[in-house]
């Protein structure tokens, strides 16, 4: 029993708490979320499980030292203290609910995972089953210490000094007598017969088809002239065009195709829709614009198709990859055959192939946009053209040279032999492994992994032994456990119940298995295919019964407790999620443990329902605390009014106004304020269909009256009338029906005779 708090230091919103005393056997206490209920529950946590790490985490941010504990825990002999990171007792008789219960051994999020089954098996074994369950956790870790010395063993036996041999066999290896001759015999044997497979699939070198530039063409389009239109004419057209400013040439080509012919004599502007027949310009343009000067358009325009296609973007990543095929293949065959030496640097190729197709297709393009005018390569033009043709050359001429030795290459090809060479491999392998099973590096560790391997399968024989006796336990606590599990659920009001329990050894761990059953419908814990199509615990199950589901957990383990009677009991927030109903039988389920158990402890953040457990609790056996924020986000603990917290708003103004009749007190403006609300609380509870939530006594007064009017009264007249002058009065302080209601004056003995006949109301009811 946890009897006193003598000081928390360090840890959490706690700076230095310390002097709380005289715990009870039902211990309440209320806090905000965020002022310290989890590190309460940690520290007992933390002492349960001997395990000061719980709480390194929760150091408070900023202190300078460890966490540092003092707890008064009746039967551990002194006070159980933590200090410099750890503990100096152990009180494992704490049975712990909170959120890390839930995590550990219920589920995570929506999940189910193996480590929730196997620390659920502990959760059902209880502490009786638990040192049974540890021996096969004991070996079980031994055997994994033995596995990892395995490991280690084997790592420092190469896989490469093994040939491809698995351990095992390889530590078995029989000695070969002259070992050193027989395998030089198996190489001479091996290596003639090594490449002959990966030779037979190498292709001859091939020819690399870069796109061609001839220059004396693209010169004579860039250079061309019309040769059937006479000087003169030229230079008119040309005036004209400089008239006309930008695109001239475009312009009256495209203008020339939209002359309005209407018959021989009769050709008008496409623009002003004048007569131009006779114009000697037009006549020109006709000569100018003719099939020559078509023909070198398209001659242009094919010119700009060609360079544009073939030395496109995609056509220079395609001759990359000749490339370096070229360099791979030439790199491969020099293994066979002597090649000369090749110098071809993709780099340089693509920088030219990128400059002169872009010097050609501007000059194209300069061309296209005045096709009568002569357009020269610049010297510079000429250079990157010129140099792009020489790199082209050097890099075919190499190319050739290989060629040349391809006769070469296909009678090494043709030569090689096939022969199985698999098996030569395995057999030389196996000789090379026996060489270095029994080499001086290797020997010992050799011999020592075999004595390794015996030990664990001895472990493995007693973790069987072991794992027996732990499932005579299970057959008897598993069925009972079962059945408190499903009591709690039909306690609680779920609609599923639990399948059974199956423990299991998964990963060579004991665990437990079960599925949920709603409907007379089995439900897996889990999509067995991922897809959550199907029903599981995530698509089946509300927040509320996942909750509800990991209560059930904790309140059957602590029935088949055998030791319940000097535990303590902590609950941190059980009631997340759940409905009222299922509230309740919590708030019942709380009630049953303080009388079977030593001590129970309830941290909750919500009031009413800790004012619950304190109503019908035993006070002279009860301590109700909360905990309070202090300075720089600190916190404290005090004592805490149970009883005023439990009353509620009708109570508090009940009380207000009996007091006031007694003595004058109060605040006389609070107490007219008062008297509305309450008549209003009454007439709820007494009348419920005619007076729903939200309905005013004015609306109720003149709702009693209509009815009293048809003959139907569910009042009186005289209390009509009641009710009529105390709503009358009482409106005179509230600001829905009088605007001045906060400076309205107020008659002591005025009020006292209101607030005595709304007292008589509420008591006596309606004649």
């Amino acid at each position: 029993m946890l009897k006193e708090i003598n000081l928390i230091r360090n840890i959490g919103c706690f700076d230095s708490f310390s002097d709380l005393s005289d715990l009870k056997k039902l211990v309440l206490i209320y806090a905000e979320n965020g002022r310290g209920k989890t590190t309460l529950s940690a520290i007992l946590s933390s002492l349960a499980n001997n395990d000061a790490n719980i709480l390194m985490g929760r150091k408070r941010l900023g202190a300078s030292n460890d966490p540092h504990i003092i707890l008064n825990i009746e039967g551990v002999n002194g006070n159980a203290i933590l200090q410099d990171g750890s503990w100096n007792h152990c009180f494992d008789e704490i049975f712990i609910y909170d959120d890390e219960f839930v995590t550990q051994n219920v589920y995570s999020g929506l999940e189910i995972t193996a480590n929730h089954r196997q620390s659920l098996h502990e959760v059902i074994l209880g502490h009786g089953g638990v040192s049974l369950a540890r021996r096969v956790d004991e070996l079980a870790q031994k055997i994994s210490e033995c596995n990892l010395k395995i490991r280690q063993t084997s790592n420092q036996i190469p896989y490469d000094k093994r040939f491809g041999l698995d351990i095992d066999t390889f530590c078995k290896l029989p000695t070969i007598e002259n070992i050193g001759h027989v395998i030089k015999e198996k190489q001479k044997e091996y290596d003639a017969i090594a490449q002959a497979g990966i030779i037979s699939q190498k292709p001859l070198f091939s020819i690399i088809s870069f796109p061609i530039i001839n220059i004396l063409t693209l010169e004579d389009i860039l250079l061309r002239e019309l040769s059937d239109v006479n000087e003169t004419a030229v230079q008119k057209v040309r005036e004209h065009f400089s008239l006309i400013g930008n695109q001239a040439e475009e312009w009256v080509s495209g203008g020339m195709k939209r002359i309005i012919n209407e018959g021989t004599e009769s050709e008008k502007c496409p623009f002003c829709g004048q007569n131009i027949g006779g114009v000697d310009l037009i006549d020109v343009y006709r000569a100018y614009f003719g099939e020559a000067y078509k023909k070198l358009n398209q001659d242009i325009a094919s010119q700009i198709t060609q360079y544009t296609t073939n030395f496109s973007g995609d056509q220079l990543s395609s001759k990359q990859e000749d490339v370096n095929e070229l360099i791979d293949l030439h790199r491969f065959w020099k293994q066979f055959v002597e090649l000369p030496e090749i110098n071809i640097e993709w780099a340089d190729i693509s920088a030219t192939w990128q400059e002169a197709r872009d010097e050609i297709l501007s000059s194209l393009r300069a061309k296209k946009s005045s096709p009568l005018n002569p357009v020269n390569l610049t010297v510079d033009g000429k250079e990157k053209i010129e140099k792009y043709i020489s790199i082209i050359s050097r890099v075919q001429e190499q190319i050739k040279s290989l060629i040349n030795l391809n006769n070469k290459i296909t009678k090494i090809k043709t030569s090689a032999d096939s022969g199985n060479l698999q098996n030569v491999r395995t057999e030389l392998n196996k000789i090379k492994a026996t060489q270095s099973r029994y080499s001086d590096e290797l020997k010992d560790l050799c011999n020592q992994y075999p004595s390794e391997t015996v030990q664990k399968t001895d472990l493995e024989g007693q973790k069987e032994t072991a794992r027996l006796a732990l499932d005579n336990h299970r057959q008897t606590v598993f069925p009972q456990y079962h059945t408190s599990l499903n009591t709690q659920l039909e306690l609680f009001g779920a609609d599923f119940r639990i399948g059974e329990l199956q423990s299991s050894n998964a990963a060579g761990l004991p665990s437990t298995t079960y599925h949920l059953i709603i409907n007379d419908h089995v439900v897996p814990l889990a999509s067995q295919d991922n897809t959550f199509s199907l029903p599981c615990l995530k698509n089946t199950l509300s927040a509320g019964d996942r909750n509800t589901l990991a209560l059930a957990f904790f309140f059957a383990s602590l029935e088949n407790e055998p030791n319940l009677n000097n535990s303590i009991i902590v609950l941190d927030d059980p009631i997340s999620s759940l409905d009222n109903g299922r509230t309740i039988t919590t708030v019942q389920n709380i009630r049953n443990l303080v009388s079977s158990s030593k001590q129970v402890i309830v941290l909750c953040h919500l009031r009413a329902f800790l004012c619950d457990i304190w109503e019908h609790s035993d006070k002279g056996n009860t301590t109700a605390l909360k905990m309070l924020r202090g300075p720089n986000n600190t916190s404290s603990i005090a004592l805490w009014d149970a009883t005023s917290d439990a009353l509620t708003e009708y109570d508090k103004r009940h009380k207000a106004l009996r007091d006031y009749v007694n003595e004058d007190t109060q605040n006389k403006r609070y107490i007219a304020q008062y008297l509305r609300p309450v008549m209003e609380k009454y007439l709820r509870i007494t009348f419920p269909e005619y007076c729903p939530p939200g309905t005013l006594l004015g609306n109720f007064q003149n709702r009693v009256k209509n009815i009293l009017e048809n003959d139907q009264p569910i009042m009186l007249d005289v209390d009509l009338r009641e009710l009529r002058d105390i709503t009358e009065y009482a409106n005179k302080f509230h600001h829905d029906t009088n605007p001045a209601w906060e400076t309205e004056q107020i008659n002591d003995n005025e009020l006292l005779g209101f607030v005595k006949r709304v007292l008589n109301f509420v008591k006596h009811g309606t004649t």
